[in-house]
């Protein structure tokens, strides 16, 4: 037997890609040069309770439940799950632009927090960081020939989990090596 098997190769990948994307995230642009990123990724039993919740939240009846069900599938075949969110409580980057609605930063921050799967307000300029973030993540596993696909669904149930408890947003990237990306040309 080969002392490399791909199945070797191919989970150091997947660790050396988490790995890249957090570092992309981390270094991606910030507005004021604030970070409020949050980043981790899971795998194995903590990967499939993510799965389990978007299972959960799947109600019957809903016209969006199987996309839930599609994109549950999709974290329980992926290897890892990479998860980037903004802190609970961010703040605001000090602009006083009025994008979040307030009249000022000094008010965003007096502004009583919405406890629901996303938690608001949230700072449009960290949002605009999350995206940013959340872009060069996936274009590092991109480069890395690492098939991807960002899903809100998936942050949704991190939300909800006890993964979310530390965050007021988040989307989570599944990973997968195989021969055929999963993440695309799906069927619903």
């Amino acid at each position: 037997m080969p002392a490399f098997t791909s199945e070797n190769l191919e989970n150091n990948a997947i660790g050396a890609t988490l790995a890249l994307m957090a570092a992309a995230a981390r270094t991606a642009p910030k507005a004021m040069g604030i970070d409020a990123l949050e980043i981790f990724a899971l795998d194995g039993a903590e990967k499939q309770e993510i799965a389990d919740v978007m299972k959960t939240l799947a109600i019957e009846g809903d016209p969006s439940a199987e996309k839930w069900l599609r994109d549950a599938g999709n974290v329980e075949i992926a290897d890892a799950l990479f998860v980037i969110g903004l802190k609970k409580h961010a703040g605001s980057a000090g602009a006083n632009c009025q994008a979040c609605g307030h009249a000022s930063c000094v008010e965003f921050g007096k502004a009583p927090k919405i406890s629901a799967t996303f938690r608001g307000p949230t700072c449009a300029f960290k949002l605009v960081d999350l995206g940013i973030a959340i872009g060069s993540a996936v274009k590092a596993a991109g480069i890395l020939n690492v098939d991807n696909r960002i899903m809100f669904r998936a942050g949704a149930a991190i939300m909800k989990s006890q993964w979310g408890a530390k965050l007021s947003i988040a989307f989570a990237t599944p990973l997968r090596i195989s021969g055929k990306s999963p993440f695309f040309d799906r069927q619903v």
